[in-house]
């Protein structure tokens, strides 16, 4: 199991340096899809409003996990 765990370290760390050394052409179609900043899909519009507004959403989700640590803790 060991060496499983090193093997998957082994192969995630070899991606990440094949990735930085290679990487590949950002496509014209791709551009749409990349953020430029971690911070920016927080400042458009999410494209529903009240429920169907996943920043919303993923609040709920939160302060529920939240409150079911401190309840069941």
């Amino acid at each position: 199991m060991t060496a499983s765990f090193y093997l998957f370290l082994f192969s995630c760390g070899l991606g990440i340096v094949a990735s930085r050394w290679l990487p590949e052409p950002e496509k014209k179609e791709a551009r749409l899809l990349v953020w430029a900043d971690w911070r920016e899909p927080l400042r458009g519009g999410a494209g529903a409003r009240g429920l169907g507004d996943y920043r919303f959403l993923a609040a709920a989700i939160a302060a529920t996990f939240v409150v079911h640590y401190i309840v069941f803790r």
